[in-house]
């Protein structure tokens, strides 16, 4: 079995390509997540990223690692899972204003080449921190955020690119009152639906200042949306991250700070998904 949270993450997160009808194809982040309903005990694998990466798109093209049987990956081997997203599989956050989606692995028409099994790593709602959890950190803590920028990936090995930086704004604070936060982390097209995420290994500092040696934390944080960019007039401008490859005018000028949702949202996504009895 994978051991440790940063090497349990890189093998969660997919680089996702999206295919239009007129065949353009654009990329983004998405990452995988075990759902379970309380009340039946059912679970289903999922994959979260933003509504703006699928809205439009007919098919998901995704890598994932060979399972070799025994809870671990066959390194360097990878499996081509295609995504249907016009079999009803796909669960959009039902506030308009929240860019969130996910599609479950079954029910979304997955199908792999020769049948191979794919490995999936799903991440735990348990990752996502309570309100009590929030209160205790700090306004600045330090992030790790892991995509594919630029649509940028280890292809060899099959792995993406993890980013550090730190949160520009308290990540349990309700940002201009809408359910996101802000981290300083440079954010690229193909950073869409990236997880954020704390990953403190041996220490960390509460926000009263305690250091807790010996102690490590994991917290899902939000989910990577958007980011600012500034105008040649000066003006900055909020936008959702470009998911095409294609050339931008340099008179808008990124600032590298990247607008996250809040990860509660997607326990919204959780109970959208067993309102339609889902089951994998």
């Amino acid at each position: 079995m994978i051991k440790g949270m940063i090497e349990q993450l890189v093998y969660s997160t997919y680089r996702l390509e999206a295919y239009t009808a007129d065949g353009r194809v654009s990329s983004g982040t998405g990452f995988c997540m075990l759902f379970e309903n309380k009340a039946t005990g059912d679970q289903s694998h999922v994959i979260v990223t933003n509504k703006h990466v699928i809205d439009g798109c007919e098919q998901l093209v995704m890598h994932t690692h060979m399972h070799n049987g025994d809870g671990n990956p066959i390194k360097n081997k990878k499996i081509t899972v295609t995504i249907s997203l016009q079999d009803g599989g796909v669960i959009r956050h039902p506030n308009p204003r929240i860019d969130l989606a996910c599609f479950s692995l079954v029910h979304a028409g997955m199908k792999t080449e020769d049948d191979l099994m794919p490995f999936y790593v799903p991440l735990e709602t348990a990752l996502i921190p309570t309100e009590d959890q929030l209160a205790e950190l700090s306004h600045m803590e330090n992030v790790v955020m892991i995509g594919y920028p630029n649509g940028i990936w280890d292809e060899h090995n099959n792995l993406p690119i993890i980013r550090r930086g730190v949160t520009a704004t308290h990540p349990g604070l309700r940002f201009n009152d809408e359910s996101i936060f802000i981290t300083d982390i440079a954010t690229f097209p193909g950073s869409s639906g990236s997880p954020v995420l704390i990953v403190d290994q041996g220490s960390y500092v509460k926000r009263d200042g305690t250091t807790m040696l010996g102690y490590s934390r994991a917290h899902l944080l939000g989910v990577t949306y958007a980011t600012y960019q500034r105008e040649l007039t000066g003006e900055v401008k909020k936008i959702p991250i470009p998911t095409a490859d294609r050339i931008i005018s340099q008179t808008n000028v990124p600032i590298h700070l990247g607008l996250c949702v809040h990860s509660k949202e997607i326990l919204e996504l959780e109970r959208e998904l067993w309102k339609r009895a889902y089951v994998t």
